[in-house]
């Protein structure tokens, strides 16, 4: 750098004169929304994130002893990630010690709707919780059912759990419900009966 007696101010000067200025004031930018509004909108939009699920946060759930967040874990699809997780308090380690029995649940439910078995379904889908669990890829029972074609599960799952209307996968995706309108249910139940 420079020793004290060797800035001339005179070149600075000259120097700062040479660079460039910064431009005169712009017109502002004009905004459909406000960034508020916009911020609103797009929390609005995406009120319902997918659920990423650390190992940090697993972990903390199980300090501090949070069944709520680690069975909700395993409803969203994560459940492999506790298999392997220790945890002091008893209550926390029985779970984590059911959750591959728990996880054999949710499977057994989603292979029944893969089939289209919905007397199975009926007999094994016992608890609200379960109707809006999630398989490994993060797909609900009705996302299966419609997207597979199986009215018959997918309106009783309707109808019986209407909360599953509301699950979305893991980007935040709703069952499509368009194939599921009035007339259709009444052309099925008329093909029943031919």
């Amino acid at each position: 750098m420079y020793a004290p007696g060797d800035i001339d101010l005179n070149a600075l000067v000259s120097r700062c004169k040479e660079m460039p200025r910064k431009r005169e004031h712009q017109e502002s930018r004009k905004f459909s929304n406000t960034p508020q509004q916009q911020l609103q909108q797009d929390a609005f939009v995406h009120s319902n994130p997918p659920r990423v699920v650390s190992t940090a946060q697993i972990r903390s759930w199980i300090r501090h002893s949070d069944l709520e967040n680690l069975e909700q874990c395993v409803l969203d699809g994560h459940g492999h990630a506790l298999i392997t997780e220790n945890a002091s308090d008893s209550r926390i380690r029985t779970f984590i010690k059911s959750v591959p029995s728990y996880m054999k649940k949710i499977e057994h439910l989603h292979e029944c709707v893969v089939r289209g078995d919905l007397e199975e379904l009926q007999a094994n889908l016992t608890r609200r919780k379960l109707a809006v669990s999630k398989d490994d890829n993060g797909h609900g029972l009705l996302h299966k059912a419609v997207f597979l074609g199986h009215k018959e599960v997918a309106l009783w799952l309707l109808d019986r759990f209407p909360e599953t209307a509301e699950v979305r996968d893991w980007v935040s995706i709703l069952p499509s419900l368009k194939g599921l309108s009035s007339a259709n249910i009444c052309s099925c139940d008329e093909e029943k009966m031919d």
